[in-house]
């Protein structure tokens, strides 16, 4: 080896060791601690995380309740049917769009006369409870001039044995069930539309069952549960197998119940639901610390009821709380954004519901919204449960808004 060779090979051997001692440095004091925390001290904030708690009491007569939000029978939620349920009985009515007396054939016959075969009318329960055995459903022949204004006592004075249509049992081991009653030969009278009843037939409904209960039907509003009346026609003059036998379909002209109540109307509670659908407004202060950069955990909206919680076991009931976009009392906007807990008949716990998606909204809306809840039930207008809350006029249990948050955190200065 020649002795320029030799001096480049020590060269590089002394750079090699260089690189191996600043490697191993390197490593040392830049190796990855797996299993022990990190250790920032300038970058990351210092103390332990702190929780609060705080409880806000709604505004002194910042609470009210508003009715005539639905018009009973034509929501989502259908009909109520009761007998003595919790302080309750409930009659249902309704009365079908009329049926012509001719059908249009084709243009070669025109309308024609027909007679009428059999009649069919498809009534769904929706909900009932399970439990109480031996429900019947009883379905009475009314005037055809009833209107939907009628009252319980004028409902109730028609639905006699004189009246009476047809009963049919409901099944106790289905929830949610479609009743067809069939009409032909000897029953089809029961059904008859008279020449001045101008095609209209009016109908009444109520329960009996072991023990008080009730039922809810479907109604106008209840999408598929809609009760159909189908009329099976042969029509007179026409030769053709095709369009000599047809059904005549009519839906209701308008579904409605009525109540009679054992309540008396208290202006210091909060009333939800009920026939007409009552909503109670309430109103909270919203101090300034709560939008000053904490972090909410948690806001449950707490609702003391004043009595013990009724309704159907079996059918769900839910009380909903929304925030508002504008405070107009009872016509306020809503926010789409909502809340809900289900209640519990035979319950006098307080209810409480999770709202702290909606309390977020207050403190970051710009402009500011109302610090106000709206609470309704789903069925609205539709349930058995009809929950009394405490309110500010209340002795005690006024409506309150409990909220976890975090504080700041206080950074670590140099």
């Amino acid at each position: 080896m020649t002795r320029m060779a030799r001096r480049s090979m020590r060269t590089w051997s002394g750079w090699g060791l260089a690189i191996l001692a600043l490697g191993g440095l390197g490593m040392i004091s830049c190796q990855e601690q797996l299993t022990a925390p990190a250790q920032c001290p300038q970058a990351c904030p210092g103390g332990r995380p702190v929780i609060r708690d705080t409880v806000l009491t709604a505004l002194i007569g910042g609470d009210s309740a508003y009715s005539g939000y639905v018009i009973s029978g034509s929501s989502l939620g259908g009909l109520l049917v009761s007998d003595s349920l919790g302080g309750l009985d409930d009659r249902a009515f309704l009365r079908m769009l009329p049926r012509p007396d001719s059908i249009y054939v084709d243009s070669a016959l025109g309308y024609r006369m027909f007679t009428v075969d059999s009649v069919a009318l498809s009534v769904t329960v929706m909900a009932h409870d399970t439990a109480v055995h031996g429900l019947f459903l009883y379905l009475y022949r009314l005037p055809a001039a009833t209107d939907s204004g009628q009252t319980f006592a004028a409902i109730d004075t028609l639905l006699t044995p004189g009246n009476l249509v047809d009963s049919v049992a409901v099944a106790d081991t289905l929830v949610s069930q479609t009743l067809r009653l069939v009409y032909f030969d000897s029953t089809l009278a029961k059904v008859a539309i008279p020449p001045a009843d101008s095609g209209k037939l009016a109908l009444g409904f109520r329960v009996r069952a072991s023990a008080h209960t009730g039922a809810r039907l479907g109604g106008i509003g209840s999408g598929s549960a809609i009760p159909v009346l189908t009329t099976y026609v042969t029509v007179a003059g026409d030769t053709d197998t095709t369009t000599m036998h047809q059904p005549i379909v009519r839906a209701p002209e308008y579904t409605k119940f009525v109540e009679r109540s054992t309540f008396t109307p208290d202006p210091n509670l909060l009333v939800v639901g009920g026939q007409d659908g009552s909503r109670a407004l309430v109103r909270f202060p919203f101090p300034a610390y709560l939008t000053d950069s904490v972090v909410l955990v948690r806001a449950t909206l707490q609702l003391t009821p004043n009595d013990t919680i009724g309704g159907l076991r079996g059918d769900s009931t839910a009380v909903v709380a929304k925030g508002i976009l504008a405070d107009f009392g009872a016509k306020s906007p809503r926010f789409s954004l909502s809340s809900s807990t289900t209640l519990v008949p035979g319950s006098i716990d307080t209810i409480g519901i999770e709202v702290v998606n909606q309390v977020k909204v207050w403190q970051t809306a710009n402009p500011a919204v109302p610090y106000a809840f709206m609470v309704n039930l789903n069925p609205e207008g539709a349930s058995f449960s009809e929950p009394r809350f405490r309110s500010t006029r209340s002795a005690g249990g006024a409506p309150t808004l409990r909220i976890t948050y975090q504080v700041p955190f206080n950074f670590q200065r140099p």
